[in-house]
């Protein structure tokens, strides 16, 4: 078995096959949300069974 790769450019960005990419910026858009809307981020921490750390980065990041 030979290996032959992809010709630059032909290769698909992560999450785009599977739409995981797409799922995972609408739950960020959501937590966003809910942060405004008052949800202290410990909450939002244990409903998306995430660290407070990378909820913060969520939240914070734009």
């Amino acid at each position: 078995m030979v290996y032959i790769p992809n010709k630059t450019g032909n290769r698909k960005v992560w999450g785009d096959l599977t739409g995981t990419k797409s799922e995972l910026a609408n739950r960020n858009i959501q937590i966003r949300q809910e942060s405004k809307d008052g949800i202290v981020i410990n909450v939002l921490s244990e409903k998306y069974s995430l660290s407070v750390e990378t909820i913060k980065k969520i939240v914070y990041s734009h």
